[in-house]
């Protein structure tokens, strides 16, 4: 049997629930319910280090420092997250998840929001059928099976399968946009994601259309962001770099990631100069290692 962990909330200044446990979520559910969730770090999480949430967005920070062109500097970041994401494995953050989603989805409406592109689709299906999650419902809320969301960026945000590909779109526009497509608008939303930023836009759609917003700010694995470690991302990276497409080896490239030769180790003096990137100063077990120069 399911039930709601008893552990403290707390809420923040924006008026959103943090929570450590995603049973939590189950104190919060009522028969008008429309139930919002983040996948990465919140549903699932990399195995390792490479194809993380924090190693994307520790990679990002390096590659800003690197190029003056912003913009450029996120998609090479991104073209190289794409390719590793066709090998990544994923595991469920906490396995009471896979349960909770199962048992809600015969009760209330689920729509995973995640901030993934439409270039990802397939590896993120595949990800998720292996730890044992689909988002499909019996009863879509939607007939068609793709549905292309125009909110304003580079790339159309995409509903595939259940799922809100939001291709890093602000996901409260994204929503929005679904919500519109639908015609239809939740009485009460809930919404776990372990980065608050997204609880606040979807706060602020759901509020504007007079609706009553719940949000959940999920921090199970922040210690282990905290904690992330670059080194063992590069040589993880190493591994697969020679199933990685060309458009990735350009992007490894440009960024200045260059895979040396064996029993080679990460130089201090080549580490990234910036406190935000958190490097850990061990010595790899592998017998290869990456640099970033």
């Amino acid at each position: 049997m399911l039930s709601a962990s008893k552990s403290i909330e707390k809420k923040t200044d924006q008026n959103i629930l943090s929570i450590h446990n995603i049973r939590n979520i189950l104190q919060h559910i009522s028969y008008n319910t429309w139930l919002g969730i983040d996948l990465d770090n919140t549903v699932i999480e990399s195995t390792q280090e490479l194809g993380s949430d924090q190693w994307f967005e520790n990679t990002i920070k390096y590659a800003c420092q690197l190029h003056t062109d912003k913009e450029e500097a996120c998609r090479l970041v991104i073209v190289l997250y794409h390719a590793v994401q066709h090998h990544a494995e994923m595991k469920a953050v906490e396995e009471i998840i896979i349960r909770i989603i199962k048992r809600l989805q015969n009760i209330i409406p689920i729509i995973p929001i995640t901030a993934r592109g439409e270039s990802i689709i397939r590896p993120t299906l595949r990800q998720l059928g292996k730890v044992g999650i689909d988002f499909s419902p019996e009863e879509d809320l939607i007939d068609a099976k793709r549905i292309e969301l125009d909110v304003g960026g580079d790339h159309p945000a995409v509903y595939y399968q259940g799922i809100l590909f939001c291709s890093g779109m602000d996901k409260g526009k994204c929503l929005k946009a679904l919500f519109d497509y639908l015609k239809k608008f939740p009485e009460h939303f809930v919404m776990a994601d372990d980065k608050e930023k997204h609880l606040l836009s979807v706060k602020k759609v759901i509020e504007e259309n007079g609706g009553r917003f719940t949000g959940l700010r999920y921090g199970y694995l922040d210690e282990k962001v905290k904690n992330f470690n670059m080194i063992r991302a590069l040589n993880q990276l190493i591994e697969i770099s020679h199933k990685l497409s060309l458009d990735a080896q350009l992007a490894l490239k440009k960024l200045k990631i260059k895979i040396t030769s064996p029993d080679t180790f990460f130089s201090k003096k080549n580490s990234l100069s910036s406190p935000d990137i958190h490097l850990m100063e061990e010595k790899s077990e592998s017998r290869t290692e990456a640099k970033l120069t």
